[in-house]
């Protein structure tokens, strides 16, 4: 049984005893409207984070994202790509900078629409830090029963990953 705090409840948790470029939530149930994937990371080496649905590495995934660090501003899109993009390269997380990141995957479980995330990233690093924010699109109208972070590096031990199932009105 899931932990339930508010209308949010926690599906899954993991924490890094080993190093890995890869964090997967399987057999995610489909009894929520909306999902949240937070995380708290390092990375070996400066790079992107990338979220991915279902296993599924066609370039079914587009995103657009803004990012800002200090008095300079970045932005992009990515088309026809493998993963959607969810953050973390101007100031890059190694492992001696922790970032955190929440995803929020709407109407997951709808089986004829695409599916939509927002994304907030955001680190530090020797006192100069980066804020991103993203938005994606799966064009897919599968319902995502798994969910994979990929970073661009390995994740370093101790790193946390959680998914959350939000529950429907009532």
């Amino acid at each position: 049984m899931a932990a339930k705090t508010g209308t949010y409840s926690l599906i899954a948790s993991t924490t890094l005893a080993s190093a890995t470029g890869t964090v997967t939530f399987s057999s995610v149930p489909q009894t929520y409207t909306d999902l949240i994937v937070v995380s708290s990371r390092q990375q070996a080496s400066a790079a992107r984070l990338y979220i991915r649905f279902n296993n599924d590495a066609t370039s079914v995934y587009s995103d657009v994202w803004l990012s800002g660090e200090g008095a300079t501003v970045y932005n992009g899109r990515d088309t026809s790509s493998t993963a959607i993009s969810i953050g973390g390269i101007w100031n890059g997380t190694t492992t001696t900078t922790w970032a955190t990141n929440t995803t929020h995957i709407m109407d997951y479980a709808n089986t004829t629409t695409f599916k939509s995330t927002i994304t907030r990233d955001s680190n530090d690093k020797a006192g100069t830090g980066t804020v991103e924010a993203m938005i994606g699109l799966y064009r897919s109208t599968s319902a995502i029963t798994t969910v994979n972070v990929v970073g661009g590096s390995n994740f370093s031990i101790g790193s946390t990953f959680k998914l959350y199932g939000i529950e429907a009105a009532k």
